[in-house]
C-alpha cells in the first residue's frame, strides 16, 4: 500500500498567504460599526463566526497536514523547546480541568495557542522567497490600512473622542484596536526594510507612512516599539538584534 504522502511546504505558505489576506475581514462587523458610529461596546463581536473561525480553520489546517506528513512519513523533528511547550499545554489544561474552569475558557485558551504550535510545522518552510511575498502581501493591506486611517482622522470622532483641532485621537485602520493597527505597520515596515526590493517604497514605507501610520493609531505600544525598531535595525550588528529582540520578549512576557 502506498503511503499518504502531503508535500507540505506549497500548501503552508499558501494557507499562510490566504490567512494574512483575510485579516481586514476578521474584525469586519465591529469595524463596519465603528465606521458608522454605531459601535457601542468592543468586547462583544459583531463579526460573524463563521468569518472568526476561518482563521482557526486555517491554523488547524497546518497542524493537520503537519502531524500526517509527520507519522506517514515518520519524520522526526521534535526537540527539547516543543517538547516542554506541548508539555505546559497539557499540564495547563490538566489543571484548568481539576480547578473547574469551564470548558469554554479551555477553548478559548487552545485558540490562542493554535498560532504557536504551527510555528513547529512552518518554520523550515519560510524562507526569503516566501518572507519576499510576505512583504509585497503586507504592503498592499497597509496601504488600504493606511488609507482607511486617513479617513477616520476626519470622520471617526465618537468613539475615541476628538484631538488636535477636533480630529479623530486614535485611527484603528481595519482593526478594532489602535495598538494592533501599530503592531500591523511595524510588521510591514519590518519586512518592507529587509524583503522590499523597490529602495524607493522601501524607504518611503519604513521612514514615512509606516511612522506616520503608528502616530495616527496614538498608540504608547506602537510609539516605543517604532524607537527600538529604528534603533535596532539602523544601529545594531546582528548579534546586538538578536540580543535585543530576547531582553524585549522577557521585558513584555
Amino acid at each position: 500500500m502506498n503511503k499518504l504522502v502531503i508535500s507540505p511546504g506549497r500548501t503552508y505558505r499558501i494557507l499562510i498567504l490566504i490567512l494574512i489576506a483575510l485579516t481586514p475581514i476578521f474584525n469586519l462587523g465591529e469595524i463596519l460599526a465603528l465606521l458608522s458610529n454605531s459601535l457601542r461596546v468592543s468586547d462583544i463581536s459583531l463579526t460573524s463566526i463563521y468569518i472568526k473561525l476561518i482563521k482557526d480553520a486555517g491554523f488547524l489546517a497546518i497542524i493537520c497536514i503537519g502531524l500526517i506528513n509527520l507519522f506517514t512519513n515518520k519524520m522526526i523533528f521534535l526537540n527539547k523547546a516543543y517538547v516542554y511547550f506541548m508539555f505546559s499545554v497539557v499540564f495547563s489544561v490538566f489543571v484548568s480541568i481539576m480547578a473547574g474552569t469551564g470548558i469554554s475558557y479551555i477553548f478559548y485558551g487552545a485558540r490562542w495557542i493554535l498560532p504557536f504550535l504551527t510555528l513547529f510545522f512552518i518554520y523550515k518552510y519560510v524562507d526569503a522567497n516566501f518572507q519576499e511575498k510576505i512583504s509585497s502581501l503586507l504592503l498592499f493591506l497597509f496601504s488600504f490600512a493606511f488609507v482607511l486611517q486617513l479617513w477616520e482622522l476626519f470622520n471617526l470622532k465618537n468613539w475615541f473622542g476628538p484631538g488636535f483641532m477636533g480630529l479623530s485621537l486614535r485611527n484603528p485602520g481595519f482593526f478594532i484596536s489602535p495598538t494592533l493597527m501599530a503592531v500591523f505597520a511595524l510588521m510591514t515596515m519590518y519586512y518592507t526594510y529587509h524583503f522590499g526590493r523597490n529602495k524607493l517604497i522601501r524607504n518611503t514605507v519604513v521612514y514615512m507612512f509606516g511612522p506616520a501610520s503608528v502616530i495616527l493609531a496614538a498608540s504608547g505600544t506602537g510609539l516605543i516599539s517604532l524607537m527600538l525598531f529604528y534603533f535596532v535595525n539602523l544601529y545594531c550588528s546582528s548579534k546586538q538584534k538578536i540580543l535585543i529582540v530576547l531582553i524585549s520578549l522577557l521585558i513584555l512576557f
